[in-house]
């Protein structure tokens, strides 16, 4: 069974609008935190630096490049497709590792990361539950 099917039985359709607008806004606040720390980039890597098959592209890309260049656009492209979402999301550890070495306070980004880790993981948690 699917997840956006698994979703549907144990939500109704505005609690799953709900989440996918809160998702949505916490994709808006980390490209926001990532503009305001200078870490948004205006030019993309070139593309064989982003079709690593390391996870983060921790071999290729900085982690808050990863964030920018596919995290957010593939969260995107989901919640714009209506795509079905994943039923678990944990980039706070690696998040708290990149960050020890970024100057700035990046603690607003990661509440924003950690939001979106708990919103998925603990909505697909609670319908493992039912």
């Amino acid at each position: 069974m699917s997840w956006k099917i698994c979703w549907a039985i144990s939500m109704n359709e505005r609690e799953y609008a709900a989440l996918r607008g809160e998702l949505v806004l916490l994709l808006a606040g980390a490209e926001r935190e990532l503009r305001a720390l200078g870490l948004w980039e205006g030019m993309a890597p070139p593309l064989e630096r982003l079709a690593s098959e390391v996870p983060f592209c921790h071999d290729t890309l900085a982690f808050t490049q990863w964030l920018q260049w596919i995290f957010i656009p593939r969260f995107r492209a989901l919640l714009e497709g209506d795509h079905p979402l994943p039923a678990d999301c944990a980039i706070v550890p690696i998040a708290e590792l990149a960050f020890t070495q970024t100057s700035g306070d990046t603690g607003v980004l990661l509440d924003q990361l950690r939001a979106i880790d708990t919103l998925i993981s603990g909505q697909a948690q609670a319908i493992l539950d039912d």
